[in-house]
């Protein structure tokens, strides 16, 4: 999977603050609130035994970061450490990037071919 590149981040945003929940942090530990755009979609690929779940958040300063499922492995992962963890020969981080760019790969499909999305779970 890291052959494909990752889809434009740019266009990506655009798509999740006009499609996103909008809604504000609070940071207990520091006393501050941000203002971030959260969106949240499952995938269910064909031949698959488990489905995916993504959640991302489009914080005000423009980082997105995901929180990612499937079956019993969940991760994290955001555009600020991507570019780092792309490098890394580890399987953790390779299989924490693999997921970022399904997740935004995805998004960016979605936003290119709304027509070919079905909403709900598969029959």
């Amino acid at each position: 999977m890291k052959s494909v590149p990752l889809s434009s981040l740019e266009s990506v945003r655009k798509y999740l603050f006009e499609n996103g929940k909008k809604g504000r942090i609070k940071y207990s530990k520091i006393s501050q609130t941000e203002d971030v755009v959260t969106y949240n979609f499952g995938l269910h690929i064909p031949h698959e035994k488990e489905g995916y779940g993504f959640s991302l958040i489009l914080f005000e300063s423009g980082t997105v970061e995901l929180f990612f499922s499937k079956g019993t492995y969940q991760g994290r992962m955001s555009d600020t450490f991507y570019k780092e963890y792309n490098r890394k020969a580890e399987r953790q981080p390779i299989e924490q990037c693999d997921m970022y760019r399904l997740t935004i790969n995805t998004l960016a499909y979605l936003r290119c071919f709304p027509e070919c999305v079905e909403d709900g779970v598969p029959g």
